[in-house]
């Protein structure tokens, strides 16, 4: 056996890492980047793929192709990144030296569906938005909307980490409410410098309530939301109570009380067990499930997971970047036969790829 064989039986043995963080309770983003690394075969070199609390280690024998993965996610997502190298060995006899480099890469904290409060002169400079965003999806760029516009904007990863945002309040802090009443918004009247509204989003009024107090009182709460074209009367829907809430943020504490809404509405709320049950594709993942529960042994991870396949199903734009696989034998005649009452977001079958599997078979003796 070569060296370089020994080298990767022993798995330990490497020459280049790359280390993938991000610091957030939340990992759909990071998701997504695993699916884009897969799609591309980014992994098929790396020697050894650990996996951390807060992101994924990839180990490589050829420091060209650490770099080769590091570049590939500087263009996939606007992340940031660091070099370090320790000196393992070195001749003195011939000069040479014997390396071991690494590359520390840092996602954006932003997740879809996170709340952000920008600064003032930074929401004028990207487009003369409001300062209260919320997020659509993380790709290569940021993309956020303004809930009382409609406005949509991308940030760069430059632009991002010369100011960087964090969300107004974690996942935990969104409530349940009902919508009592909506009504959408036609005449809306535009302001100097607006940029480019959403064809896909219908701005509205709407009156909604907490769930659990529903029935107790009348007192509905006015928000603008940017889900017009989602809600009806009696949807669940997942917001934020500013008003009851604690959030730690600096610019949303340098915000006027009367610029602040009462209430922000992030998400549509469906039935999680007929969405799964409705669910007829997959997706690949770098490690089995033996490997991830070694790893973690909580139900956060699965959570998430199934939160980022909810995000796949609303998002059509997500699912451009990734690829699908058909679930089952039978998906290709129940996909689409028959029509759901509750118009669940699903991902259609043109939208789904077969998976191929490869068996080796003996050739009989003729």
């Amino acid at each position: 056996m070569c060296i370089n064989c020994h080298r990767v039986e022993a798995k330990d043995c490497w020459k280049a890492n790359v280390q993938v963080r991000q610091k957030v309770t939340r990992k759909r983003t990071f998701y997504y980047l695993e699916q884009v690394i897969l799609k591309f075969n980014m992994h098929q070199n790396t020697t050894k793929i650990s996996q951390q609390p807060n992101g994924l280690d990839f180990y490589y024998p050829a420091v060209q192709d650490a770099r080769k993965l590091n570049e590939f996610l500087m263009k996939h997502l606007p992340c940031r990144y660091e070099t370090s190298q320790k000196l393992i060995s070195h001749d003195t006899h011939n000069g040479t030296y014997n390396y071991k480099v690494s590359y520390s890469v840092e996602l954006p904290g932003i997740c879809k569906d996170d709340i952000v409060c920008l600064p003032k002169k930074f929401a004028q400079k990207i487009g003369n938005l409001g300062q209260i965003l919320i997020c659509l999806r993380v790709t290569n760029n940021i993309h956020l909307i303004d809930i009382e516009t409609l406005q949509i904007c991308r940030v760069s990863g430059l632009q991002f980490w010369r100011q960087p945002f964090n969300s107004v309040c974690d996942s935990k802090q969104l409530v349940h409410f009902t919508v009592m009443e909506i009504e959408e918004i036609s005449d809306r009247r535009a302001k100097s410098g607006e940029g480019t509204l959403s064809k896909k989003h219908v701005l509205a009024d709407c009156w909604v309530i907490r769930t659990c107090e529903l029935g107790m009182h009348e007192d509905f709460i006015h928000t603008r939301t940017h889900l017009g074209h989602l809600l009806k009367e009696g949807d669940s829907v997942l917001g934020l109570d500013v008003k009851n809430s604690n959030c730690n943020d600096d610019e949303l504490a340098k915000m006027k009380d009367d610029r602040k809404p009462d209430v922000i509405l992030v998400k549509k709320v469906y039935d999680k067990q007929q969405r799964k049950r409705k669910r007829k594709w997959k997706l690949k993942r770098m490690m089995n499930d033996a490997e991830r529960d070694a790893n973690s042994c909580t139900t956060d991870g699965n959570d998430n997971f199934n939160a980022f396949l909810e995000d796949i199903e609303e998002d059509e734009e997500l699912r451009k970047g990734i690829d699908i696989y058909i679930d089952g034998a039978d998906t290709a005649s129940q996909a689409g036969t028959t029509a759901d009452p509750r118009d669940l977001p699903q991902v259609s079958l043109s939208e789904m790829i077969q998976d191929m599997k490869i068996h080796d078979e003996e050739m009989k003796d003729v």
